[in-house]
């Protein structure tokens, strides 16, 4: 791929209203896009849209539908101070939560500073900072919010962004129950998914250097040993973006 090319596709789709987060690679794939869409009509729509602004550059692509997320961290346990764990894995179903203009307002706000007092945020809105107060202790109440955090430049740190991916002969009940088990003893994990299409798993990892990726995946095909089909590792190159709050979101 070009390279002026590649940086007007990039910039192209860290513009885009559904887009959530944009990884390159170093490896077959150049990169990994996640979106979010209504359902899986808007979903093509997107992605034929994309395509088809693109067609000299985009001349192959692979779909994964994520069924659930096991955690998103954007600092590995590995990174924090003793005692901060992962998020932890749960089997509530979750209820649709009903959002009005001023909370959009609000988590606007908050999605691109997280520092951002209650009277600064109550002064952009035109509403109080107590019921600024009042309504983000309200969304977190509901889990809208599960967290604040901070984006982190891991490759600064010498720190090497590898995602791994695992195609299972079966992934039921008890086999999962022995992945969230892995994900709970492992700290290097900053995300991880289960997914539909292709592979089964995505699990994205940091580490110091290729020798502790290797020891990890050795353990974690071990656990696995009489399931795994198939599976694949990529090199991440850079993180473009990490938006939690694509611009989709705020027609709520």
């Amino acid at each position: 791929m070009d390279k002026e090319e590649q940086e007007k596709l990039i910039a192209y789709l860290k513009n885009h209203e559904n887009i959530i987060s944009l990884i390159e690679y170093s490896d077959r794939w150049d990169l990994e896009i996640v979106l979010i869409a209504k359902n899986l009509l808007e979903f093509d729509k997107i992605v034929l849209n994309i395509c088809e602004s693109f067609p000299d550059i985009i001349l192959e692509k692979d779909k994964l539908e994520i069924i659930r997320r096991y955690n998103s961290n954007h600092l590995p346990a590995l990174i924090k101070e003793k005692g901060h764990d992962m998020i932890p894995i749960t089997h509530e179903q979750e209820v649709p939560v009903k959002l009005d203009e001023t909370d959009i307002n609000i988590l606007k706000i908050l999605t691109q500073d997280a520092r951002t007092s209650t009277y600064e945020i109550g002064k952009q809105i035109g509403i109080s900072p107590d019921t600024v107060s009042y309504r983000i202790k309200q969304l977190q109440k509901e889990k809208v919010i599960h967290d604040f955090t901070i984006q982190v430049n891991l490759s600064l740190l010498n720190y090497i962004w590898y995602t791994f991916s695992m195609e299972l002969k079966m992934f039921d009940h008890k086999n999962e129950k022995k992945f969230e088990e892995f994900l709970s003893q492992n700290q290097n994990v900053l995300r991880s998914a289960k997914t539909l299409g292709g592979w089964d798993l995505l699990l994205y990892m940091v580490v110091e250097n290729p020798l502790e990726f290797h020891g990890i995946i050795k353990r974690l095909k071990n656990v696995f040993s009489n399931v795994i089909r198939n599976y694949q590792t990529w090199v991440a190159y850079k993180e473009h973006m990490f938006n939690p709050m694509p611009k989709t979101l705020y027609k709520l």
